[in-house]
């Protein structure tokens, strides 16, 4: 997974799952190729689930500016 090139990120998580991907692709048919072909297949992967945003509603902005917010 580290090294694979569509996996963008990768997070561990204390959801239902227990890694959250970042992946990248062409368009929904390569995404369900990846998903199917490639990830559901490496080791240890019991199951998958997708989502795909389809707008930003906040986008992110840099951890000094987001620290320099919350300081009273």
């Amino acid at each position: 997974m580290r090294n694979h090139p569509a996996i963008w990120c990768c997070h561990a998580t204390t959801a239902a799952g227990d890694y959250l991907l970042h992946v990248i692709a062409a368009d929904v048919n390569a995404l369900d190729r990846l998903m199917r072909q490639e990830i559901a297949r490496m080791s240890g992967v019991a199951r998958t689930e997708s989502v795909v945003a389809t707008r930003v509603i906040k986008a992110r902005q840099s951890l000094a500016n987001a620290a320099k917010a919350l300081r009273p």
